[in-house]
């Protein structure tokens, strides 16, 4: 991979006026970026012999050459005005123009179609500036700001649909014979077809305005600093792969198509409990608190599959917020009562509950708040700081646990009945569905017993039925994030030493856990850490634990 970043900058400074009340700064510039991915594939098949890793020894041996490149050109240059050392105000804008837009299909494209332009204009006043000096108060100022940033795809050639390496995953059956159809590669040659994600010529910038106001304050000698932001921020024309129907020959499309909005607070708190000639103790805490509502998507969709299995899956739904856990769980009545099928010719469901067959939001992977808390202590030449972090709240869906159910390997299946015996009865009420769909609830409470057996666990009970709302557990997590112990040696008492100082460390990381959720880590993503499609986890790895030592030697 290789990226080459180039800026080219003009800039100055001076007063304005002849009071030098009045100070500005300009800078103003191009930047020319271009990124380069080439990347080769190979596996290989069949070996001819065991424990022996070597391509060489394969039967079938497969390459891909994945290549992504594009480039980018831009100007920008920002303005900033002072008076007084009491306001302050700034303007910028940047235009962009992005080789990803362009449509290879469109010879008579113009400069004009692959460019985008976006402006920001932020002030602050510094208040404390106005005030008579006091003992307590250091600095204290008011910020806002309103900015637009546009970005293009994440990656080329989505303009236009490419084509792909054929492999035996795409082979094409005439849907009677396994052996029938076509297969590739054909006939021994390396054969090559139209991507499975379509291409659109239409894309335009993904684009979010951000509104912000916020404050910094400083007290007692910078022995308590606050900093506190209250944000709105608005992204339209979203480019998020969408779903489209088979028979049209592929199964995606990149599209504008999400409008979301977030409004969310940041504060930081940092103050110094104690501060002496050899001891000092800081303490540094972050909290972050947010909720993004996607408002609407593109026309003709009311839902938009992010990632997961059907039944367990992340979907971005208008109204809801952002990513919701969506699938599959058991009927319930309007106060949350599980309804226990009374169909007595209904065998093998019959005195169980019944599932839903409408999918709908049965977890939120969204946190409620994330705070995080460093301590750090000095003493002499000796220092300690550890980290812990919060997320409260937010759900995570199990699905190793529901996989292992329906094996019986969880613990979820110790309460199974032996073989012949009936002795559960399902808390709930009586119901069933009527031959055209409609849920049908008595007011009767269930008597009926039943047998926690495999045909209970291997279906609806398990992670492999039709619900996965039972899957569905607390992710909240409190984690001591890090832990680092250091001790500083001082060469000074040597004469003319070539060393300065020599510092040792060393540093942990993740070394405890304390959570509600039952599996690996309630961190973990099924589909990847910078994936939208949070809350899944199936079996997945846990977060590493690791612990480090180092030296550090001052010249």
């Amino acid at each position: 991979m290789k990226q080459l970043d180039c800026y080219y900058t003009l800039s100055g400074s001076g007063a304005v006026t002849k009071n030098k009340k009045l100070d500005l700064s300009y800078n103003v510039g191009m930047n020319t970026f271009s990124y380069s991915s080439d990347q080769l594939y190979t596996i290989g098949k069949s070996f001819a012999f065991d424990n022996f890793g070597n391509l060489g020894a394969a039967t079938n041996i497969n390459s891909a050459n994945y290549i992504d490149k594009y480039k980018s050109f831009s100007f920008f240059g920002s303005v900033d005005l002072g008076y007084k050392s009491l306001l302050y105000v700034t303007f910028t804008g940047r235009q962009d123009y992005d080789s990803r837009f362009i449509d290879p299909n469109n010879a008579n494209y113009k400069l004009k179609d692959i460019g985008f332009f976006y402006p920001s204009v932020s002030g602050s006043f510094i208040f404390s500036e106005l005030m008579p000096k006091m003992k307590f108060l250091d600095f204290g100022k008011i910020r806002t700001s309103v900015a637009q940033v546009s970005k293009g795809p994440s990656s080329s050639y989505y303009t236009s649909t490419t084509y792909e390496q054929l492999s035996g995953s795409q082979n094409i059956t005439d849907g009677w014979s396994p052996s029938g159809g076509v297969s590739f590669p054909y006939f021994g040659v390396t054969s090559f077809g139209l991507s499975n994600t379509q291409g659109n010529p239409n894309l335009t910038p993904e684009k979010t305005l951000d509104i912000e106001i916020g404050t910094n304050i400083s007290f007692f000698k910078k022995r308590i600093v606050v900093d506190f932001a209250y944000y709105h921020r608005k992204t339209t024309d979203a480019i998020l792969p969408v779903s489209v129907s088979g028979t049209t020959g592929y199964g995606q499309i990149l599209m504008n198509s999400g409008q979301l909005h977030t409004n969310g607070i940041d504060a930081v708190l940092n103050f110094t409990p104690i501060r002496k000639e050899k001891f000092e103790w800081n303490v540094g805490t972050t909290f972050t608190k947010y909720k993004t509502i996607v408002d609407k998507l593109a026309d003709g969709l009311d839902q938009l599959f992010v990632g997961g299995f059907d039944g367990s899956a992340i979907y971005h739904i208008p109204g809801q917020q952002f990513g919701q856990i969506y699938g599959g769980d058991y009927a319930k009545t309007a106060d949350g009562k599980l309804v226990i099928n009374d169909d007595t010719s209904d065998v093998g469901n019959y005195g169980y509950p019944m599932a839903n067959p409408n999918y709908k939001v049965i977890g939120n992977p969204n946190p409620k708040f994330i705070l995080g808390i460093t301590n750090n202590f000095s003493y002499k030449n000796l220092e300690v700081s550890f980290l812990i972090d919060m997320k409260v709240g937010g759900q995570m869906w199990n699905g190793t646990q529901g996989a292992l159910t329906y094996f019986g390997m969880s613990k979820n299946t110790e309460n199974r009945d032996d073989l012949g015996q009936a002795s559960t009865v399902f808390e709930g009420v009586k119901g069933h569905y009527d031959s055209e769909g409609n849920l049908i609830i008595s007011e009767n409470t269930n008597d009926v017993p039943v047998a926690l057996d495999q045909n209970w666990y291997t279906g609806n009970g398990g992670g492999f039925g039709n619900a996965a709302a039972p899957f569905v557990q607390n992710a909240s997590a409190y984690r001591l994030r890090n832990i680092t112990v250091a001790y500083t040696f001082k060469m000074k008492k040597f004469n003319k030493p070539v060393i300065q100082e020599v510092r040792v460390f060393a540093t942990g990381y993740n070394l405890l856990l304390f959570t509600p959720y039952t599996g690996v880590d309630p961190e973990t993503s099924l589909t990847g850490s910078s994936s939208n499609a949070k809350g899944l986890d199936y079996f997945n790895m846990p977060s590493t634990r690791s612990v480090t030592f180092g030296l550090n030697i001052k010249i």
